[in-house]
């Protein structure tokens, strides 16, 4: 995993311990979308491996869900 993915994803997961604790601004939201668009981009995956996997759990506000989901990813891009 590049430094630069490393950087995203750990922000994503900064973000969505924020959402968690019900902390968030609406900075914070776009934040996380831009580190959701840099990390499909770093990654070369693409839209359908990165958005479309946290939308519905940020349009729900489920952050508890985006962190495993972030978690994953990291596992992911570990073992690349």
């Amino acid at each position: 995993m590049t430094e630069h993915l490393n950087h995203c994803l750990t922000k994503m997961l900064e973000i969505a311990e924020m959402g968690s604790a019900m902390d968030l601004t609406t900075r914070d939201i776009f934040q996380f979308g831009y580190n959701v668009g840099r990390a499909a981009e770093l990654s070369g995956e693409g839209r359908e491996n990165w958005w479309d996997l946290f939308k519905a759990s940020v349009a729900e506000e489920d952050w508890s869900t985006v962190y495993e989901i972030v978690l994953e990813k990291m596992r992911e891009q570990g073992s690349n």
